[in-house]
């Protein structure tokens, strides 16, 4: 018996080789612990360890749940660890929690988990491709919107910021955890996108809610398996692309007031008004699968 945080921390040791822990183990984050869950600020360190950090009990949680490998936990010694935590957590104060957050206001909760491979199903309604998307807030974004509608598999072409940018996972507030994501150069769109109708988010382009649409969608087996590619912020989908597969290009109209100024929609905001329309379709009874 030994008491740890104060807490009492009983051991049961069995057969001598095995050992049950009634409370989590609990320890003091050393510096070199610190050094490396810095190192994970960057690209090249997550690349290279295949792992990456997730900031906030409750996207912590969510990837717990949902079976993701947790390789370190942090909390700030003034907070309680998430219930149930199957793992070793270290403690530390304010000050090293601020110098470890790669957000500009640090949590009380962090973790490192360990990336792991993603497939696609081809089952799956619904994709998402995004071509050169570099905002990692809109990224985030298009994530939890994706796991709000049902649909978990989005592939990333060559220039995305990384999904697994400190950033990214943050706006995602634990969807992530369930969205497949895959990378795949331009080049190989043609042949991972083959069988499905493959839509570009244009300004210029067929209203996504046409009747044309519709009925190009509609079958009897239900709703054509389908890609939605959203471009660039700033230059839209890059010219290789469209050279590379069959699409149709879509659009938002404006609305019907005259004073509709503005230039564009925001790439996130855009993708959850299509998805909407898209999953609506998949769930009227018209598809039997997303």
């Amino acid at each position: 018996m030994a008491m740890v945080k104060g807490k009492i921390c009983i051991t049961l040791h069995v057969n001598f080789l095995f050992r049950l822990t009634l409370e989590p183990v609990m320890s003091t984050l050393s510096l070199s612990q610190v050094k490396q869950i810095r190192a994970l600020h960057s690209k090249k360190y997550r690349d290279k360890h295949n792992a990456f950090l997730v900031e906030g009990r409750k996207s912590i949680e969510e990837f717990v749940k949902e079976g993701w490998r947790c390789l370190q936990y942090v909390v700030q010694d003034s907070s309680q660890p998430i219930d149930g935590f199957p793992g070793e957590v270290h403690f530390t104060d304010h000050k090293t929690m601020k110098s470890i957050s790669a957000l500009s206001s640090a949590s009380d909760h962090l973790a490192v988990f360990q990336r792991k491979q993603s497939g696609m199903n081809a089952s799956s309604r619904i994709w998402v491709a995004l071509d050169q998307l570099q905002d990692p807030g809109n990224l985030g974004t298009i994530i939890r919107t994706m796991d709000w509608f049902g649909c978990h598999h989005l592939v990333l072409s060559e220039g995305c910021v990384d999904v697994f940018n400190p950033k990214v996972v943050q706006a995602s507030m634990g969807s992530l955890s369930r969205v497949s994501v895959r990378q795949q150069t331009r080049k190989e769109w043609k042949d991972l996108f083959d069988g499905r109708h493959i839509f570009f988010a244009d300004l210029e382009g067929l209203s996504f809610t046409s009747p044309g649409l519709t009925n190009q969608l509609s079958s009897p087996l239900g709703l054509h398996p389908l890609v939605l590619v959203m471009g660039n912020e700033g230059n839209g989908i890059h010219p290789s692309t469209r050279a590379s597969v069959d699409y149709t290009s879509i659009t938002i109209p404006r609305g019907a007031s005259q004073k509709s100024k503005a230039e564009s929609l925001n790439a996130a905001m855009a993708t959850g008004i299509m998805l909407a329309h898209f999953s609506s379709m998949r769930d009227s009874g018209k598809a039997d699968s997303h």
